[in-house]
């Protein structure tokens, strides 16, 4: 099963980046200029970035939002007290956040071929970013979200079932 979703997940990967690159081909007007430029930083930005968290998987998925992400994983690269990584949930976290980032990164080409002006390029750069933080967060944090609701809702009316019995217990004069 695992084997078939990375297929999935690579197969969408190169759909994604023929996508973005077959109008770069298909089109004569397409060319970098000096208004591409913001377009490119994003791009080998988030390429740098995403082979750091790929490196550093083992201190923490550095997909997902979060402050200073890069700062706690060099902090936590030196201290003992490490993540647990080992966990299915987490390397299912992982690949979906990677996979999201990594799929948004070659929707920088098209941007960078036909960029009209230097702020319309920053502007959709900018835009594809907040795109993929924004889903990233529907798609991976929403459901960690709503499961440890539920995981508390849950616990909750155990503690409850537990406090119930214990009174009846008690009410009879027996002790748990």
């Amino acid at each position: 099963m695992k084997i078939k979703s990375n297929v999935i997940l690579i197969i969408l990967s190169i759909v994604i980046l023929f996508a973005c690159v077959l109008p770069v081909i298909l089109n004569e007007n397409a060319a970098i200029s000096f208004h591409s430029a913001p377009a490119i930083v994003f791009g080998i930005c988030s390429s740098i970035y995403a082979i750091i968290a790929f490196v550093n998987k083992e201190q923490g998925n550095l997909f997902l939002l979060g402050r200073n992400k890069l700062f706690i994983a060099f902090l936590r690269s030196l201290s003992d007290d490490k993540p647990n990584t080992d966990s299915d949930e987490y390397k299912k976290e992982f690949a979906l956040s990677a996979f999201i980032f990594c799929a948004s990164i070659p929707l920088y080409i098209p941007l960078a071929f036909f960029a009209k002006s230097f702020y319309t390029a920053l502007s959709s750069a900018l835009s594809v970013t907040i795109l993929r933080i924004l889903f990233t967060f529907i798609l991976v944090l929403v459901p960690r979200i709503i499961k440890n609701a539920q995981d508390k809702k849950k616990a909750l009316i155990k503690d409850e079932a537990d406090r119930k019995e214990q009174e009846r217990r008690e009410s009879m004069g027996k002790w748990k």
